[in-house]
């Protein structure tokens, strides 16, 4: 009895492991059909839109232009360029530059007492002849001939211009969406067509956004605009004033330079008339230039006396010598060991104490002969 009941109970799970895998199998097979089934039914689906679709196509049209991105860019670029016109432009009116001189009339003559210790070559400084432009004749020549004009350029005032700065002008397109309502029904537009609608809308909505902000952006230049010439129109004015002050100023300036110069320019030539006409005045002063005039060294004294024989018409000039009787003048000898200044021997120092006034009264005269 055990063992037929061991049998019975072994069939018996046999047979429900046959009847799970039966089972098991079936539903495979049934999967793979639906599986099947709703893959055929979806691709039918999908032709039937895309053949509805592709037949109503011909009577809906949805125009999308390709503008808006470059509108977007030229609208910030024209935005930033606005913010940095507004940073930037400062009117402030400045006087314009000049340069103010000042008439430099001619020393008076002046005489250098004292003396030093004279070397021997001392005196072929004496010995050589001045240059013609360093003699007052020269420069006497200089004076009256001058043309006495301002050596400086008048204030040129040239106040910055002002530029308006433009608005921005954009009409980018519309987006468009049509069909043919005698073709296509309304529920076949909002099933087959409905992206393109959705585009168009975005693409319109973003485009009124973009040109409000432009009206906007507009709206502010030309305000700065206004009120930007209302402050140049400022600036010009304080420009114009600070011109015609400096004006002023340049005028007085210039009439004085131009004074003073003819002033010394009729000076000069009248002292030069006199000292042609023999006039005892106008000789000595004359004189007292030419002499000022004349380039001696720093250990010869720079003095003199001038009297005039109006009888005689004859200059007696007295012009200081060196002292070299007590101020024993001296040489420069080149040794190996370099230079060193010795004293004359007795025979160069008595030639040098005969030659030194005639030298130096002959350079004088080569000066006052002019």
């Amino acid at each position: 009895m055990p063992q037929e009941l061991v049998i019975i109970l072994a069939v018996l799970i046999g047979a429900i492991w046959l009847l799970v895998k039966l089972g098991q199998g079936i539903a495979n097979v049934m999967d793979s059909v639906t599986k099947d089934y709703n893959e055929a039914a979806a691709r039918r689906k999908e032709n039937r839109y895309v053949k509805g679709r592709d037949r109503l196509r011909q009577y809906v049209h949805a125009l999308i232009p390709n503008e808006l991105d470059r509108f977007e860019k030229k609208f910030e670029v024209t935005r930033i360029e606005f913010e940095q016109a507004q940073s930037l432009t400062n009117w402030v009116a400045h006087p314009p530059a000049w340069r103010k001189e000042e008439f430099q009339p001619l020393a008076p003559p002046r005489k250098r007492g004292g003396s030093g210790e004279m070397c021997i070559d001392d005196i072929d400084i004496i010995l050589s002849p001045t240059s013609d432009s360093s003699t007052w004749l020269a420069k006497e020549s200089e004076i009256i001939s001058r043309q006495c004009r301002y050596p400086s350029a008048p204030p040129a005032g040239n106040p910055d211009k002002i530029t308006v700065f433009p608005t921005l002008s954009a009409d980018p397109k519309t987006a468009a969406f049509e069909f043919d309502a005698a073709q296509v029904r309304e529920k076949d537009v909002v099933r087959y067509f409905s992206d393109e609608q959705t585009g168009v809308l975005k693409y319109n909505d973003r485009r009124a956004d973009l040109i409000a902000k432009m009206a906007s952006l507009n709206s502010a230049i030309e305000e700065w605009n206004k009120q930007n010439r209302i402050a140049w129109e400022r600036y010009a004015e304080q420009s114009k004033q600070m011109q015609d002050a400096e004006l002023l100023s340049f005028q007085s300036a210039s009439d004085l330079y131009m004074k003073a110069c003819r002033e010394e320019k009729s000076n000069f030539k009248r002292l030069l008339e006199g000292y042609k006409k023999r006039e005892k005045q106008s000789v000595v002063e004359r004189l007292n230039y030419v002499l000022d005039r004349i380039k001696l060294p720093g250990t010869v004294p720079h003095t003199w006396d001038i009297d005039f024989d109006d009888e005689q018409h004859i200059a007696v000039i007295d012009i200081g010598l060196p002292d070299v009787v007590h101020q024993p003048p001296s040489k420069i000898v080149i040794l190996k060991s370099g230079a060193v200044k010795k004293p004359l021997n007795q025979t160069e120092r008595k030639v040098f104490v005969y030659r030194v006034g005639p030298l130096h009264s002959r350079c004088l005269a080569s000066e006052t002969n002019g």
